[in-house]
């Protein structure tokens, strides 16, 4: 699920060799905090565990899955200059 008022900046996806994949970046007025707590809920409530939680400087992530890796993702979310924050998620799925 997309973030509530996120502006997609850029989107791509394809898949192939039984895998299958997408990636969007987006920019929200909320906090990167608030954009992480968000995609953790989602992630849990589609059967996903959390697999790893950082922070570096300005910038937070998740990394999620499913099985033994059956499908993955990361959400990376970056504080931006003017408030907000920019953020990027990317989805594989094996099989």
């Amino acid at each position: 699920e997309l973030y509530p008022g996120a502006e997609i900046q850029s989107s791509i996806s394809g898949q192939g060799g039984g895998s299958s994949g997408a990636m969007v970046t987006f920019q929200t007025a909320d906090s990167q905090d608030d954009v992480i707590e968000f995609y953790k809920k989602q992630a849990k409530s589609k059967g996903l565990e959390i697999k790893a939680e950082g922070s570096m400087g300005a910038m937070k992530m998740i990394s999620a899955g499913k099985g033994d890796g059956d499908v993955n993702a990361n959400i990376t979310a970056t504080k931006a200059g003017g408030g907000g924050a920019n953020v990027t998620i990317m989805v594989g799925n094996q099989g």
